[in-house]
């Protein structure tokens, strides 16, 4: 029950989170060339979140959701670090957290 409720919040923070990469707005566009990629590269991010959404609803891909979130987490926790805006890592690092008690819990 515990691990259910995990994995649908994390669903929903990760198609949220894609849909807005999707969309980008001028901030979210502008930290991606800030970064470093190339403009184009927000779809990237929206689409493997919004696939990870989906694969942690489905049971037969729950695990492969986890690992792609993790993925995309760690990436970002990466990305910012390196870039030295140590507080933009404090949101992918918890959601990070808490994909690490989702595996945990699951049976």
């Amino acid at each position: 029950m515990i691990a259910t409720g995990l994995a649908w919040s994390l669903a929903l923070f990760f198609l949220v989170g894609g849909g807005v990469n999707i969309v980008a707005p001028p901030s979210v566009r502008d930290g991606f060339i800030r970064w470093g990629f190339p403009s184009w590269f927000h779809f990237v991010v929206g689409a493997m979140e919004i696939a990870a959404a989906a694969m942690l609803v489905v049971p037969a891909l729950h695990i492969f959701g986890l690992l792609l979130s993790a993925a995309t987490m760690m990436s970002a926790v990466i990305v910012v670090l390196y870039q030295r805006e140590y507080t933009h890592a404090i949101l992918p690092g918890a959601v990070l957290l808490v994909i690490a008690i989702t595996a945990l819990v699951t049976p």
